[in-house]
């Protein structure tokens, strides 16, 4: 690894093969189910950080990366179901997708499928039982990230981009061709990260990969790169073979998008 690399922080401490800890955002306005769903996680060794409603989750994830939400659909100020539809409206210019699993009431009748419409990926009902919580973070944690759709368009939304540029030629033509410069070590240090079953050193390069390709608004690439991160996190080496092809094969189309800029631009130099 280089210099660069032996500063980082590593995102989980278990060993291959072991179960993985994970960072879990629990919303939930009631203090004895607070204590009760935190003693639970905790017991088994994840870390939860507590919001009250859904405005506290949504400063939270501004503040903070986490593996899961766990969220109350009844809650004061803004309720599970709100933050949902924002947090979903928010990723639609991301391309992540963060698993959350409602906490429900029996009482109320149709909970569950007004948390599945809001785009909720599962739930629970209350009260909350650990093997059923238990049970339902082990699935949530096996749930693939969503693959890119191959019917939205351009491999790079070239407006976006210019316009995270200003529209300034100069500026666009130089962040190409840095790109462009570095395209094989990009996927060349991933491959390499895959052949040495380095989960850690994989999660980075996936990770800074999915930074540059936002920054172009390669959109379908990007959602490919984050899911190879999100198996390194979980240390789902076995499959990351067919996420690496899937990766090249999106990165092909993003290269000649961007070759097409620096013949645009060639009188900006």
């Amino acid at each position: 690894m280089t210099q660069e690399d032996s500063t980082l922080t590593p995102v989980f401490e278990a060993s291959p093969g072991a179960e993985t800890k994970l960072h879990i955002l629990l919303a939930e306005d009631n203090l004895i189910n607070q204590h009760m769903t935190r003693a639970t996680l905790t017991k088994r060794g994840h870390t939860v950080i507590i919001a009250a409603n859904g405005i506290e989750v949504l400063e939270a994830l501004t503040k903070d990366n986490f593996n899961l939400i766990l969220m109350d659909v009844q809650m004061p100020d803004m309720d599970g179901i709100q933050a949902t539809a924002a947090i979903r409206e928010m990723e639609k210019q991301t391309g992540e997708h963060i698993r959350i699993i409602a906490l429900t009431a029996h009482a109320l009748k149709g909970d569950s499928d007004k948390c599945l419409a809001a785009g909720m990926d599962d739930y629970l009902t209350k009260p909350i039982r650990p093997n059923e919580l238990l049970q339902s973070i082990e699935n949530a944690r096996s749930y693939p990230i969503p693959e890119p759709d191959a019917a939205q368009g351009e491999p790079v939304d070239l407006r976006e981009f210019e316009n995270r540029c200003s529209g300034d030629p100069k500026l666009i033509r130089q962040l190409v061709l840095l790109f462009l410069g570095n395209y094989h070590k990009y996927l060349a240090d991933i491959r390499e990260a895959i052949n040495r079953r380095d989960p850690r050193d994989l999660e980075y390069r996936a990770h800074f990969l999915k930074g540059v390709l936002t920054n172009f608004s390669a959109r379908s690439a990007r959602i490919i790169a984050a899911r190879l991160e999100e198996l390194a996190k979980d240390e789902k080496l076995n499959d990351a073979e067919s996420v690496y092809s899937a990766l090249e094969e999106q990165m092909a189309r993003v290269k000649p998008c961007l070759e097409a800029i620096i013949t645009a631009t060639a009188g900006h130099c």
